[in-house]
């Protein structure tokens, strides 16, 4: 309700609105500043909770707890999922889809497949550039034959991906859309770049911690003899987002979060 502010915080201008709309719900229970930081915190905490699950299915109860009790206290993860941005709800959505994915692996049932695509759906809804990792789980299901993937089952998920992010368009259509966001999508895709290339390797590893780093490292030397579907799945997820936003010109400080919770987990 305060009109001054309109001109400079357009509602429809590059980003889905998922996480603004659970916040607008939130906020007609309680409208304060208190609460909506609450709310993001939460959804923070919810992914802590939920890189547990992660890693008690891929290593066990042990690594489950390890794995959440450093993303508990990670830096990154803290401070980023404290604010009130979109990456906190998107980093949420990505590590439930990444579950269902080794779900997936495991039994191969169609259910779980499509409970990936529609969590990677709420991801992409609650931020586009989580699309990215789409392109981690290409590269995970063709460098793992065991994974196997059917034709119509993938068929069926891409279907399901593209009918809840078309509520995006739609809503944007419905709205009386202008020209704004095509031409703010132009800018960013032509911006001068705002960052070094090596950005992400020179300021990350301290907030993500270098101990975890390191020991990240050591897990995948530990099972370098195993090399099961597992940590394919992780490096997958990991490799493809950092080596896109490495060359992408834009580079934002949270805009590798979904990382954090396979770095915990490994």
């Amino acid at each position: 309700g305060n009109s001054p502010l309109a001109a400079m915080f357009p509602v429809f201008r590059a980003h889905p609105l998922l996480f603004q709309t659970l916040l607008s719900l939130v906020l007609r229970i309680h409208d304060t500043d208190w609460t909506a930081r609450a709310f993001a915190a939460g959804i923070g905490v919810a992914t802590v909770g939920l890189t547990f699950v992660l890693g008690r299915k891929l290593y066990g109860t042990a690594a489950g707890l390890a794995a959440a009790g450093l993303l508990a206290v990670m830096p990154y993860h803290v401070v980023v999922s404290r604010q009130v941005l979109l990456d906190g709800l998107m980093t949420l959505c990505a590590t439930g889809a990444l579950y269902c994915v080794a779900r997936y692996v495991e039994n191969g049932r169609l259910s779980w497949l499509l409970a990936c695509a529609s969590m990677m759906s709420a991801a992409i809804l609650s931020k586009e550039t989580s699309v990215v990792l789409l392109g981690g789980l290409y590269m995970f299901f063709a460098l793992t034959p065991v994974a196997r993937l059917r034709v119509r089952q993938l068929w069926l998920a891409l279907l399901l991906i593209g009918a809840e992010v078309a509520i995006w368009p739609v809503m944007l259509r419905l709205a009386g859309h202008s020209r704004t966001g095509q031409s703010y999508l132009v800018w960013q895709l032509f911006r001068r770049p705002n960052h070094g290339t090596w950005f992400y390797f020179t300021v990350l590893p301290s907030w993500i911690g270098p101990a975890v780093l390191a020991a990240a490292l050591a897990g995948l030397v530990w099972l370098r003899r195993e090399a099961t579907w597992r940590e394919r799945l992780l490096l997958s997820w990991m490799v493809v987002p950092v080596l896109f936003f490495t060359l992408w010109p834009v580079k934002g400080f949270q805009y590798l979060l979904p990382v954090a919770p396979v770095l915990a987990t490994l």
